[in-house]
């Protein structure tokens, strides 16, 4: 059996992260309707993808994040609001989002570190 390889995870979850700060930073533009709907649904499997990984991590610290997103971007009952309301909850979704990836790479670098030196005692 092979074993999941951490290092590898959380890149994955840094690019995903990555991936949907792109996502919020591009509803700011003036985008059909379809742009929100791809947004939707990408933020849902983005969400569910970065749950999953911080499970299997032990990284419990953006999960209540995630399980908001899936709340307000949920593409099956969708919450309406108007357009002003939705850039502020798209900017505060970016900018924590921001704040996790640094936490995590904190963390990631601290979890390395101290296994290191536990190794070289």
């Amino acid at each position: 059996m092979k074993r999941f390889i951490p290092e590898s995870l959380f890149i994955v979850k840094v690019l995903i992260s990555i991936v949907l700060i792109w996502l919020f930073a591009r509803c700011a533009d003036n985008n059909p309707y379809s742009f929100y709907e791809l947004l939707r649904s990408a933020v849902t499997v983005g969400f569910v993808a970065l749950i999953v990984i911080d499970l299997k991590l032990k990284y419990y610290l953006g999960l209540i994040l995630y399980l908001a997103g899936l709340a307000y971007f949920n593409p099956i009952s969708k919450i309406t609001l108007a357009r002003q309301e939705w850039l502020k909850i798209d900017s505060w979704f970016k900018v924590l989002l921001i704040v996790l990836i640094v936490l995590d790479i904190l963390i990631f670098v601290f979890k390395k570190y101290k296994l290191n030196d536990t190794k070289n005692k």
